[in-house]
């Protein structure tokens, strides 16, 4: 990776900063804050306002692979 597309990060106790975020080997995608754990319908939305766009831009001839990271229990509708 780029050393000048690096930032480094400092350890806060007590606080921290939730986003969701979509990458490709070529171009990079919206990342957003997220208020609260991301779960159920709002990750779904995100998908379809976020990712579906970005993936038929970057991968317009439909190869594009979405990979989702495993995170529990944010991607499960329980």
């Amino acid at each position: 990776m780029d050393p000048t597309f690096q930032q480094g990060t400092v350890q806060a106790v007590g606080e921290s900063v939730k986003v969701w975020g979509v990458c490709s080997w070529c171009n990079m995608g919206p990342l957003i804050c997220l208020d609260t754990t991301l779960i159920g319908d709002r990750y779904v939305s995100i998908l379809s306002d976020l990712l579906h766009p970005f993936m038929s831009i970057v991968h317009s001839d439909g190869f594009g692979e979405f990979q989702q990271d495993n995170a529990i229990p944010p991607h499960i509708q329980n």
